[in-house]
């Protein structure tokens, strides 16, 4: 990038760690809240902030990956080289009963937790996979597809596999058959021939993460402790969500989402708004609890748990690099204000994500007169 298009940015560095672009508020059905590499929706560059809605197909490449938080409070976690659909979303606040969503995943994997409406009505949940539909009765399920997002969607898709966490999971085909998954269970099943088999599986480690704060609070700082700021943000949806399927009282909750933030401050202004975008009824509670355990963050907190309560923008946070959008093989890519984007090179050890410090001298330098 030119040091002048530098010069006159430089400005907007506040905007490269805003959680969710501006849109308009009417219009939030679902926002990407972490991106990693380069992803696609509807063949256009996906960015933080992108407004999703019904109709909207999301692509990732090699490495890549995409968080997704629906208005209901479903997460989808899009993994690499794969695709996934909003086929169909209504969701009436007033009325959670009446809503309704379908999505398609056309290729690769995602994890699924589950949200309001599956939570008030199961069957008004319809999740798809080539000729497979997933009906759910759990909040936590890994779906793989078997194949590769190709320029066909779905080609050669017929060894699909359901990794239940929490609840259960029944994969129907056309002709009627049916396997049932129960949690701890991962099932495999042949789209073509309907064979099919169950067997024991290891839980997912993003679950397995919620399932240990759920189980003791104390258990919190060593459950996330080698996660990113955006796979901490998952694990504490994925307690938050599946909080009641997994035993776990409110306060617990909250104790065990302190002592996640307390151990790694740097995922607390994601973690207000996560939890608020969960829990709107809770959004006060939770950003008190958070704001308590990274005190010097408290404004950010608060302004995070506001925007998270709607799907709003979330406000600028000057001590998280939690959703800068990371880029592939030791770059991350930041989002300006106007859509431009710059590509900062990584080389902390072991990958560590960059500090908003790091960030911030590497633009001066890049806007110094020898431009570094």
């Amino acid at each position: 990038m030119k040091l002048s298009i530098i010069k006159t940015l430089t400005h907007s560095l506040i905007a490269l760690f805003v959680l969710i672009g501006a849109q308009a508020v009417q219009a939030n059905t679902g926002k990407a809240f972490s991106i990693k590499g380069k992803a696609l929706v509807n063949d256009e560059p996906l960015t933080l902030g992108t407004t999703l809605k019904a109709g909207d197909k999301i692509v990732t490449g090699d490495k890549s990956a995409v968080r997704v938080v629906m208005k209901d409070g479903t997460v989808i976690d899009i993994q690499e080289n794969s695709g996934f659909k909003i086929t169909q979303y209504t969701f009436k606040e007033e009325a959670p009963e009446e809503s309704s969503s379908a999505f398609d995943i056309f290729g690769g994997a995602v994890r699924y937790i589950s949200g309001l409406i599956a939570k008030k009505d199961p069957t008004k949940v319809k999740l798809s996979a080539g000729t497979a539909t997933i009906g759910i009765r759990g909040s936590f399920m890994n779906i793989n597809t078997g194949v590769t997002v190709g320029q066909s969607d779905g080609a050669g898709m017929t060894a699909l596999s359901v990794l239940s966490s929490v609840g259960q999971a029944t994969v129907t085909l056309p002709d009627g058959s049916t396997l049932d998954v129960v949690a701890g269970q991962i099932g495999t099943i042949n789209t073509n021939t309907g064979a099919s088999s169950t067997a024991a599986a290891a839980s997912d480690p993003i679950a397995a993460a919620a399932i240990a704060m759920a189980n003791n609070p104390e258990n919190a700082a060593a459950a996330i402790a080698n996660m990113s700021d955006a796979d901490a943000a998952l694990a504490i949806a994925a307690l938050v969500n599946n909080a009641t399927q997994l035993g776990a009282t409110k306060e617990s909750v909250l104790a065990a989402v302190s002592k996640a933030v307390a151990s790694k401050p740097s995922a607390a202004v994601g973690a207000a708004y996560i939890t608020s975008a969960l829990s709107p009824a809770d959004a006060a509670t939770f950003a008190a609890t958070i704001a308590a355990a990274a005190p010097d963050q408290a404004d950010a907190i608060n302004a995070a748990s506001n925007s998270g309560k709607t799907l709003d923008p979330a406000p600028a946070s000057t001590t998280s690099a939690f959703n800068l959008r990371e880029g592939i093989d030791g770059e991350v890519i930041v989002t300006l204000e106007d859509g431009t984007e710059v590509t900062i090179e990584n080389n902390n050890p072991g990958g560590t994500p960059l500090t908003t410090q790091q960030i911030q001298e590497q633009l001066e330098i890049l806007n110094s007169p020898s431009g570094g």
